[in-house]
């Protein structure tokens, strides 16, 4: 689809839906003719369009065989991803990246509720690994998961059995079960991503 069908002439092709000023003097270098509308409004251009901060997002997302999305861009001190929300302009302040990919692909978190990952991969944005729960069921979940390294060989020697019924037996989700199959003795709850050779 061509930006005029997106954006008609006379409104800032950044997709803020402002109205722009008639050029006064053609400058040919920058695409402005005298007596027609201007692309952007001053200060705006294609950086600020919701389509440029989501290709900047989706370029710092790595797709896992595993069936996680990694971020690859910054993180926080507990290991979550960092973005600026691609769907907000101007907001300056960085979300966790796992949040952004849920409100692009899903919508917004329920009030009250956060996002839990079902992988245990703190650094994975899959909008599929992320349930919407209250912050005590985070909190008991994470603590719930923690495997010894013992039940993670358990895990990888029994291969005759599903991966939910590998999760009701150690009370984990399927996901966590599928990741340490994948990772096999490197998988750590959220760390195992710092871990693999790239």
């Amino acid at each position: 689809m061509s930006l005029e069908l997106l954006f008609p002439p006379g409104f800032c092709k950044c997709g803020c839906g402002k109205k722009t000023s008639i050029v006064k003097t053609t400058v040919k270098c920058r695409g402005y003719f005298a007596g027609e509308p201007r692309p952007f409004i001053k200060g705006h251009n294609y950086a600020h369009s919701q389509e440029a901060k989501e290709t900047n997002y989706w370029a710092q997302v790595r797709f896992d065989i595993s069936g996680c999305w990694i971020w690859t861009g910054a993180k926080d001190d507990k290991g979550y991803g960092k973005s600026y929300d691609c769907r907000k302009s101007g907001q300056g302040k960085p979300r966790k990246a796992h949040q952004v990919s849920y409100n692009l692909l899903i919508g917004e978190v329920p009030a009250g509720l956060e996002l839990d990952h079902l992988c245990r991969i703190r650094a994975c944005v899959n909008p599929y690994h992320l349930e919407p729960v209250t912050h005590g069921v985070n909190m008991e979940r994470g603590a719930n998961t923690r495997l010894t390294n013992g039940q993670i060989i358990e895990i990888l020697m029994t291969l005759d059995v599903t991966a939910k019924e590998l999760a009701a037996q150690y009370g984990v989700s399927h996901h966590t079960i599928q990741a340490i199959r994948f990772w096999g003795l490197e998988y750590r709850a959220g760390t195992r991503e710092s871990k693999r050779i790239a």
